[in-house]
């Protein structure tokens, strides 16, 4: 609950308003992750470290992503990489906390 006038409590929800910036929130996290996809897939092309199994396999989930290196505008790069989220998120093996 707030205090608006006269020390008069209102218990309005403000749940709607709390969703809709967690949504604008979740697609601007959305964009800024795509971003580091493209950046970490152009480093790992360019400096070919080794990879683990879990990291090749990210790699080759990204194959879908132009592997070329020249400057150019990365935003359909981005564009694909939100789409390969999805899947990238599947291949997460999340630790269970003790």
């Amino acid at each position: 609950s707030i205090t608006l006038s006269r020390g008069i409590e209102d218990t309005a929800s403000f749940a709607s308003l709390a969703a809709r910036k967690l949504r604008t929130a979740a697609d601007r996290y959305e964009l800024l992750v795509s971003c580091e996809l493209v950046a970490a897939l152009r480093a790992i092309r360019i400096s070919c470290p080794a990879l683990s199994a879990a990291q090749q396999a990210a790699v080759a989930a990204c194959e879908e992503l132009p592997t070329g290196l020249e400057d150019r505008d990365l935003t359909p790069d981005i564009e694909i990489g939100r789409r390969l989220l999805p899947a990238l998120a599947a291949q997460v093996e999340f630790a269970e906390q003790p």
